[in-house]
């Protein structure tokens, strides 16, 4: 089966008048024969029969319906042959038509910006110390959906109405129409985008050119750099933060430094506390060697006491001998006294000679007084007695001694008095010192926080600034140049035009003819 078979049936027309006009009229009727007497009823089935077989479509072979003349190339060349003038000059007519046209159409000026999209740069981290490129660039087929929404084009309308006030504020309708993007990436990773305004006016379609180019590279670099300006603005926030906490802070490490009674300005209560210990542990070091110098006191002034006591107050008559046996027996007993006392130390309190001691000092006491009696009883005037030198010195060794034991002993009270205070402001300090060693972290910690802070901020700064300058606009909008007009294609369009309505009046016209000569045949 052939296209002009399919053609020539046309399936979605009835077949039965091409049926019709596909079968001859027979140029003579056969008269049925007469038959006498015949019977009208058979005449008039005869005669239907005769009809329904001229009715009924004749079956025409696929071979020969494309040869009949039924084929539509057929039958447009046929048609286009036989009335090629019809043709021919309703084809020069709509040429001449389109070509009015394209010369009547009004002079329209075309107007480019281009932006070149650079490589982007790496910037170097200072954390991480590593090259990094921190945003991802916009993908072209991204770029050209951006510069051809409507809110672009609304904002490039409000772009051109403040760059000049004074004239009418264009259309953002006018804009969509007027501008055309175009994305060119046969550079790989980078593109150049190219931004084109047709306008009738010269000068509104360098305006609109320009305008959109500047725009886009605010659009631009508000989409990469979105993120970015949210996490500044995060950070410069907490930037603030940080400076309210280190403020607060160092206002109570201010509060630490005191002025007091051993303190000086300026003076932690860290360094307070280590010079406290420091003081304590000096204060009872005097403290023990008081404690002992006084013991050392008490020691020989008891000794110096008991030495005075066993010597004569006065001088006696050297007469006497037995004055003088007793004052010898006396100087022996002290001899050997004095000789224990020396070496009582190296015993104990349980050991026989402190019995010895005690035994010999008792009969030194009782040989002092019997010779004080017999003293008493020689001299003639108790006034006129002098004192015994040796007895004088006792009693000024006596004296010392119980001067010194009185030193040592307030001495010893002074530290007793000054170690409990410091003990008592160190454990005071010692309450206070939690708290200073969690500010003194506090501060540290904000301090290292407040300056990975300012790092952070710099590199997101540093990204806006190299995201800024990633879009570049390499040509910005020139001087706006007439669009030629399209004379070929407005032929071209109206000849062809023209070609098909003359075809379809020399089809008609073929039709017509074949019609009528079906009729007259």
């Amino acid at each position: 089966t052939t296209l002009g078979d399919l053609l020539s049936r046309r399936p979605w027309r009835s077949n039965l008048r091409p049926a019709l006009e596909a079968v001859p009229e027979p140029a003579a009727k056969a008269a049925l024969p007469a038959e006498p007497g015949g019977s009208p009823v058979i005449g008039r089935i005869v005669i239907e029969q005769e009809e329904r077989e001229r009715v009924q479509p004749v079956p025409v072979p696929a071979a020969s319906a494309g040869g009949g003349g039924q084929d539509l190339f057929d039958i447009v060349g046929k048609a286009a042959f036989a009335h090629w003038t019809y043709v021919l000059a309703t084809a020069l007519v709509f040429g001449f038509f389109g070509y009015l046209i394209m010369m009547l159409a009004p002079q329209r000026f075309e107007s480019s910006a281009l932006l070149q999209k650079t490589q982007q740069s790496g910037l170097w981290a200072p954390i991480t110390g590593r090259t990094e490129t921190y945003m991802p660039s916009l993908p072209a087929q991204t770029v050209l959906q951006l510069a051809t929404l409507p809110s672009f084009h609304e904002r490039v309308a409000k772009r051109l109405s403040d760059q000049n006030p004074k004239a009418p504020a264009p259309a953002t309708g006018e804009i969509a129409q007027a501008l055309t993007v175009k994305v060119d990436t046969s550079a790989g990773s980078m593109y150049s985008i190219r931004f084109t305004a047709i306008h009738a006016d010269a000068d509104s379609a360098r305006a609109i050119a320009g305008a959109a180019a500047e725009e886009f590279q605010v659009v631009h670099l508000e989409h990469v750099t979105r993120e970015a300006g949210e996490s500044l603005k995060d950070y410069e926030r907490r930037g603030k933060f940080l400076d309210e906490q280190l403020a607060t802070i160092r206002q109570k490490r201010l509060e630490e430094f005191q002025l007091g009674e051993g303190a000086g300005l300026g003076v932690t209560i860290e360094a307070r506390i280590d010079h406290l210990i420091s003081e304590l542990r000096d204060a009872r070091q005097k403290l023990a060697t008081a404690r002992t110098d006084l013991t050392a006191a008490r020691q020989e002034e008891e000794y110096m006491k008991e030495l005075a006591e066993r010597l004569p107050m006065y001088e006696a008559d050297r007469s006497d001998t037995k004055l003088e046996a007793l004052r010898q027996l006396l100087v022996d007993l002290e001899r050997e006294i004095y000789e224990l006392a020396r070496k009582r130390s190296d015993f104990g309190p349980d050991h026989p000679m402190q019995t010895k001691i005690r035994e010999l000092q008792e009969d030194a006491r009782l040989i002092e007084k019997e010779i004080e009696e017999l003293e008493s009883g020689q001299a003639a005037d108790a006034d006129k007695r002098r004192v015994s030198p040796v007895r004088a010195q006792a009693d000024d060794r006596y004296a010392g001694a119980r001067a010194k034991t009185a030193a040592c002993e307030l001495r010893q009270n002074q530290w007793e008095a000054e170690v409990p205070r410091l003990e008592a402001e160190l454990s005071r300090l010692r309450g206070s010192l939690l708290s200073s060693e969690g500010l003194r972290r506090d501060e540290d910690n904000l301090l290292k926080l407040q300056q990975r802070n300012a790092v952070v901020v710099e590199e997101l700064n540093a990204v806006k600034n190299s995201a800024g300058r990633e879009l570049a606009l390499v040509s910005p909008a020139a001087e706006a140049q007439p669009v030629p007009r399209e004379v070929l294609v407005g032929i071209a369009v109206g000849l062809i035009l023209g070609l098909v309505v003359g075809i379809g009046i020399a089809v008609a016209l073929l039709r017509r003819r074949q019609q009528q000569e079906a009729a007259a045949a």
